[in-house]
């Protein structure tokens, strides 16, 4: 995973080190599998949410709740508070 999915678990512009990054990339592979695409896909290729709907068929609403959900999610196993 890259600096701008950190970025957007942690809600910080702090530079992560490397072993935050691969902690993050951990915690990535738990996460379902239609999530995990769709986070790799958004943070890694730098897919918009509608191409990653045309791309997997999915429709655009599904792939958005995707992204939210896996930040969320992963904001829970990193223990981010999210108030």
């Amino acid at each position: 995973m890259n600096k701008a999915l950190y970025h957007a678990v942690y809600g910080n512009n702090e530079t992560p080190t490397s072993d935050a990054i691969k902690e993050l990339a951990a915690d990535v592979l738990v996460l379902p599998d239609g999530i995990k695409e769709a986070l790799f896909m958004h943070y890694q290729l730098g897919r918009s949410a509608a191409e990653i709907a045309a791309a997997t068929g999915n429709t655009q609403p599904l792939v958005e709740r995707r992204l939210q959900s896996g930040i969320g999610l992963l904001q829970v196993f990193t223990g981010v508070d999210r108030q």
